[in-house]
């Protein structure tokens, strides 16, 4: 039941984020080019589940190229610029301490992959690294969906077209933005349970190591 209850909570905080992504830039694209007929019933439910996957592979794919242009980071941010540690001050309201050297994000990466965090630690973490995700897969799929509306603005014209083109953009840069703050809300987060555990939430066992042995 327990497995059950893991791998619903997974798709919920990973999985569906992409097809929500996903379909944005699906319905964008069938908005601005009139594709707006929905299917007969007798294929409905067939051409919904198509769709679905669809939506999954375009949202994953989108993330992925904005990871590879540099625009959002899926990972713990190896660097980090003015621009968002601005960003940061301003939603944390704590200055961005780097830890020295900076490979150490990586090697607090590799903690978090090899050790289990206890109790409300575990909690807060998950909470964190979800809302990075939404961040990091809704941000670029909005900023793509923005694209074919701002297509159509220029056949139409309409107030509605620019409103619906201009707030995709700006909920894609957001959202884009709040990815960046909480991959570096990760790393500090981290960094404060191996520097001082008692100052953070879950500070009863701040590591337990998995189980290793073989029986």
């Amino acid at each position: 039941m327990s497995e059950l209850i893991r791998a619903l909570r997974h798709f919920i905080g990973r999985d569906m984020i992409y097809i929500i992504g996903g379909s944005w830039i699906i319905a964008s694209f069938s908005y601005a080019f009139g594709c707006t007929t929905l299917p007969d019933m007798d294929y409905a439910i067939a051409v919904y589940l198509l769709l679905l996957g669809t939506a999954y592979l375009v949202g994953h794919a989108t993330q992925e190229l904005f990871h590879l242009l540099h625009l959002v980071s899926t990972q713990i941010p190896p660097t980090t610029n003015r621009f968002t540690r601005w960003l940061y001050r301003r939603f944390t309201g704590k200055e961005w301490k780097t830890p020295s050297p900076l490979g150490y994000l990586q090697t607090v990466a590799k903690l978090e992959e090899r050790y289990k965090l206890d109790g409300l630690a575990m909690a807060e973490l998950h909470h964190i690294v979800t809302l990075k995700h939404a961040g990091t897969a809704t941000g670029p799929c909005a900023i793509v969906s923005s694209c074919p509306l701002f297509l159509r603005v220029l056949r139409t014209g309409h107030a509605m077209d620019w409103s619906l083109a201009v707030g995709a953009l700006l909920i894609g840069i957001l959202m884009a933005c709040l990815g960046w703050i909480k991959g570096m809300q990760q790393a500090q987060y981290l960094h404060e349970l191996l520097q001082d555990p008692s100052q953070v939430p879950g500070h009863g066992t701040p590591f337990a190591p998995q189980d290793t042995s073989c029986s």
